[in-house]
């Protein structure tokens, strides 16, 4: 157990994991952009140090110590103490984790996806509903193929059965159809 004083507890908080990330930023990510204040050259990553010290100093006393464990990590994964740096997460525990995130990602453009619909989730032993990219395509009423861009691809020498299709694929756009036709 840590020597907390009696009476005290530490804040909760991800300070250590905050402060040993930051401590592997500051010394292996290259400085990019480099400029001066009253003579003193600077980088940008001076932001990225007043983003900590104003967490420091607005932190509560008991913080200090668990920032002071993230920064000795970070320093411990930086000297490959005890070979850290080959240290994996198990395959059952990210499989776990992946699963328990995967509803927060979303779908692959981005939108949120439900796991559960409100409905099926009210009725006991329903099934989760799938991701947006792994639903059927939504049945979309079928185009009747107009009668001038059939006429006009037919002229063009395709054959009246492959116009009609084609711009019914096209949605009735005659330059789609000769596309999807070539």
């Amino acid at each position: 157990m840590l020597l907390v004083p009696v009476g005290r507890e530490l804040p909760a908080g991800p300070f250590p994991l905050i402060f040993a990330c930051l401590t592997l930023f500051l010394v292996e990510t290259p400085a990019m952009q480099h400029f001066s204040i009253f003579g003193f050259k600077l980088t940008e990553k001076v932001f990225t140090q007043a983003a900590a010290l104003q967490l420091v100093l607005s932190s509560p006393r008991s913080a200090l110590l668990l920032m002071a464990s993230g920064t000795l990590l970070g320093a411990l994964q930086l000297v490959n103490f005890m070979g850290m740096r080959d240290w994996k997460v198990p395959g059952a525990v990210s499989g776990r984790l992946g699963s328990l995130l995967a509803p927060l990602q979303g779908d692959r453009q981005g939108h949120r996806t439900m796991v559960r619909s409100p409905q099926s989730s009210a009725r006991p032993g329903a099934a989760a509903q799938r991701p947006v990219w792994q639903r059927p395509a939504a049945r979309v009423p079928a185009v009747v193929a107009s009668r001038e861009g059939v006429e006009q691809l037919v002229a063009m020498g395709f054959s009246e059965e492959a116009a009609r299709a084609a711009l019914a694929r096209a949605n009735n756009d005659v330059q789609a159809a000769t596309s999807l036709l070539l």
